[in-house]
């Protein structure tokens, strides 16, 4: 996950996850000078997901920017396993009928006549 920011000087950013058994493998990205109205592309964020996580949680995010113009914090959401999004989790079932037919009595027809 490739982190740009637009119309920043230059500084840092800090990831860090708000969800519980997510771990943050590489969290810090540092940016040079960036132009207004431009965008750059710098470090990338690292994150583990465990096997736990089910398909279509939430997984919840800051990213701490300080550079010359200050500190913010920005939140965002990255779902398990779907396109991010801030909506409820998607939960997917499916039930599959298993029919056991046994027949009650057994008769051979012959093809020959």
């Amino acid at each position: 996950m490739a982190q740009g920011q637009q119309g920043r000087g230059f500084g840092d950013r800090i990831l860090t996850s708000l969800t519980p058994g997510i771990t943050v493998v590489t969290g810090n990205a540092t940016y040079g000078a960036i132009a207004p109205q431009a965008t750059v592309n710098g470090t990338t964020f690292k994150i583990q997901v465990p096997s736990s996580a089910t398909c279509g949680q939430a997984l919840q995010f800051n990213v701490q920017t300080t550079s010359s113009l200050g500190t913010t914090t920005t939140s965002f959401t990255l779902r398990v396993g779907t396109p991010a999004g801030t909506g409820a989790p998607i939960t997917y079932t499916r039930t599959i009928p298993v029919v056991w037919r046994y027949p009650t009595t057994t008769s051979m027809a012959s093809p020959i006549r």
